[in-house]
């Protein structure tokens, strides 16, 4: 059987859900959080999820969309630079050793995606120096996978103790693409959760391609399946420095699940950046 081809987005696509106070974005998540952080989750008067811009509407933001990972990593480390302690310098590649230190630890109900997370990561680095084989590749990539080889792409430039909270927060989001991800792909996409693959082994949604439903995921896992992953992990004994519920702390989980969102729009695995307002 042919897998299904990857859902690909066009270079610029069109801003067609609108606030009432003119700003402009390509989904109606990038939309809710906006409206969620800079207009205390009412939507102003006319708003419209799905409305057409007119062709002489005009933002200041008009080139963000055009998918550039040189500017990616630029911005990336730039945001690194601001967190005190997060930033890391002179660092060797990412190694099977580190990634095997890296995971010992368990989190009741999340042994899958920590098992696979690790098993991906020493995978993919592999590909971090070959990355004509990575392109080749990627149109059948798992979940898994892709958010690995994230991992691995961004740890040179964090530090040990920013990467290990990184890495937890990669692990909520699989978590939270694992239970709810079925709600945002079609019908004909769904398989049974659980399901059994050709080899007798259990599928999770993150066995497969359908790597697009992260964008429109996100907001939901921000807004509130953070907080119970978070304290899953705290209960657990796992102690955290840059994530949390303190107002810098929520500063960091959104700007480092935007990247995350960012680095996927800028590899062409989803159609839609994360347009997240908030004032570092």
């Amino acid at each position: 059987m042919s897998k299904k081809k990857r859902r690909q987005r066009s270079a610029a696509g069109e801003r067609n859900y609108m606030c009432g106070c003119r700003k402009a974005y390509l989904s109606y998540p990038a939309l809710y959080t906006h409206v969620k952080n800079k207009h205390e989750g009412i939507f102003p008067i006319g708003s419209n999820a799905k409305r057409k811009i007119p062709k002489n509407f005009e933002e200041e933001t008009d080139n963000v969309f055009i998918p550039n990972l040189d500017k990616f990593y630029a911005e990336f480390q730039e945001f690194i630079a601001q967190v005190p302690g997060a930033e890391g310098k002179g660092k060797s590649p990412l190694a099977k050793e580190v990634i095997d230190k890296l995971f010992q630890f368990t989190v009741p109900g999340m042994e899958s995606e920590i098992g696979a997370l690790k098993t991906h990561m020493k995978s993919m680095s592999v590909l971090e120096s070959d990355k004509a084989r990575f392109e080749a590749s990627k149109d059948s990539l798992t979940i898994y996978q892709i958010l690995a080889y994230y991992l691995v792409s961004v740890y040179s430039y964090c530090s040990e103790s920013f990467f290990r909270e990184y890495s937890h927060l990669i692990l909520m989001i699989l978590k939270s693409l694992n239970d709810k991800g079925e709600m945002f792909i079609e019908k004909d996409e769904k398989k049974k959760p659980g399901a059994k693959g050709d080899d007798g082994a259990t599928r999770f949604f993150c066995d497969g391609l359908n790597i697009h439903v992260a964008s429109e995921i996100l907001n939901l896992f921000i807004a509130e399946l953070f907080p119970a992953l978070l304290k899953s992990f705290k209960t657990a004994g796992i102690n955290f420095d840059f994530l949390g519920f303190e107002d810098e702390h929520i500063k960091n989980l959104i700007v480092m699940t935007k990247y995350l969102a960012n680095w996927l729009f800028n590899h062409e695995f989803t159609d839609y950046r994360l347009e997240i307002n908030v004032d570092l």
